[in-house]
């Protein structure tokens, strides 16, 4: 199966997200045109991030969640940051 591969970009001096509407922009410029949801999806975020609020997760995740739900978030798409604790975090302010 292929995979959809998307690399956020951020400016260097950014190291925390923060924000719901941040986050549905951020989508929108850099994801919503860029994915194929029939097959798996990665995400990366650029390893200078180091802190990724709820509220930006979720306005992130906005759209994604609407289109294959939760269940299939979980299954099929891979969130790749700078270290597992950021990743894990990432899927647990998804609830």
């Amino acid at each position: 199966m292929e995979t959809n591969l998307v690399k956020l970009n951020f400016q260097k001096d950014v190291t925390r997200l923060a924000g719901f509407p941040y986050g549905e922009s951020v989508y929108e410029e850099q994801v919503k045109d860029n994915i194929d949801y029939s097959t798996p999806i990665t995400l990366v975020f650029p390893n200078h991030i180091e802190r990724i609020a709820s509220s930006f997760v979720q306005g992130f995740f906005s759209e994604i969640i609407r289109i294959i739900g939760y269940k299939d978030v979980d299954e099929r798409v891979v969130v790749k940051t700078g270290s597992q604790v950021l990743t894990d975090s990432i899927f647990r302010n998804l609830r």
